[in-house]
């Protein structure tokens, strides 16, 4: 059976504007590169935390004898954990930090995580001569995310994320931190490509230095062969502050969080001059055998 005129006239003319385009691709002016791979060196993600707390009454006579235990109870509690291989993972510690990571993959990964702690006091004489009843909370927490990885030949790359802390102050400590490195004359790592740290001021309560970020991470740019790290750090320290003398009893609480991803970026170069010409004579040709 005989194809209608319009229906040939159109087939011809999709014919064309394919082969126009197969131009274009075939002089690579649209294309499209696979991206390298990462290949692992190794690994450590992990949690962990820690805290004590003493509480009872004590005899307290003025500096420097100081406080010594009548009935005090002890209490503690800890906790880590760490990732076997490469595999996703992700844990949560005692509701004060957690970790989570996708795969550590041949084009990129994600890590995030948070922890939130406390170091507690409180004091107050009971009444009883040179008697006084006090508690204290020792309190410790760390996220680390830590791969070592090589490529084989030229990577481009992009690295972003964020970081946030708080608290801590006078009587504690907290610090987060994103980092990659390297290899250069010294050997893998010897080669400082990123470091972004958010740490507090051990002397200050006011929010400006005690609450910092969030503070946006960003880098990106071609790999060469070698070998290369990617670090992200949460660690927080709760004290507490007890002065017999005045009868203060100061808490503090921190926190933290770091969030990271990197990925290799496919190349996918613009359409050039020469591919720009050869797609309009095919979409012209197109044209011109729908019109006639």
């Amino acid at each position: 059976m005989r194809t209608p005129e319009p229906i040939s006239r159109l087939r011809s003319a999709i014919g064309g504007l394919s082969a126009g385009l197969a131009l274009v691709f075939a002089n690579g002016a649209i294309a499209s590169s696979a991206a390298a791979e990462l290949l692992p060196v190794s690994q450590v993600r992990s949690a962990d935390f820690s805290w004590t707390t003493d509480q009872g009454t004590y005899l307290c006579l003025p500096p420097p004898t100081g406080c010594s235990p009548i009935d005090v109870t002890h209490d503690e509690d800890q906790g880590d954990d760490q990732a076997p291989d490469l595999g996703a993972w992700s844990t949560s510690l005692g509701g004060i930090v957690s970790i989570d990571s996708s795969a550590l993959g041949s084009t990129g990964f994600t890590a995030s995580a948070s922890h939130a702690g406390s170091g507690g006091a409180d004091f107050w004489w009971t009444g009883e001569p040179l008697e006084a009843y006090a508690s204290a909370t020792y309190m410790d927490s760390h996220a680390s995310f830590f791969y070592e990885f090589s490529v084989d030949e030229p990577t481009p790359f992009r690295l972003s994320g964020s970081l946030e802390t708080g608290g801590a102050g006078l009587i504690g400590w907290m610090l987060a931190r994103i980092r990659m490195t390297g290899e250069g004359p010294g050997g893998p790592g010897s080669v400082e490509l990123l470091n972004v740290e958010l740490t507090g001021d051990p002397g200050c309560y006011e929010p400006a230095c005690l609450y910092l970020g969030p503070e946006a991470v960003e880098l990106a740019g071609t790999l060469l062969p070698g070998t290369y790290t990617v670090e992200a750090d949460l660690h927080g320290e709760g004290h507490p502050l007890i002065s017999i003398t005045t009868g203060v009893a100061a808490s503090n609480d921190y926190e933290g969080s770091f969030e990271l991803e990197l990925t290799t970026v496919v190349a996918v170069p613009a359409v050039g001059v020469p591919g720009l010409v050869v797609l309009a004579v095919a979409l012209l040709g197109c044209g011109r055998r729908l019109l006639v």
